[in-house]
C-alpha cells in the first residue's frame, strides 16, 4: 500500500505534535518519541 499524499491539514498536525513534543517531554514520551529525554 502506497503512503497517500501530505495534505495542508497533515503539515498543521504534524507541526502541533511536534511544537507539544518539544514543549512537553511527557508528550513526547507518551507518543513514542526521544526527544525531551534529556530533560527530565
Amino acid at each position: 500500500m502506497d503512503a497517500r499524499e501530505q495534505t495542508d491539514v497533515d503539515r498543521v498536525a504534524d507541526g502541533w505534535v511536534d511544537a507539544l513534543a518539544r514543549l512537553l517531554p511527557t508528550v513526547a514520551t507518551a507518543i513514542g518519541r526521544d526527544e525531551g529525554q534529556d530533560r527530565f
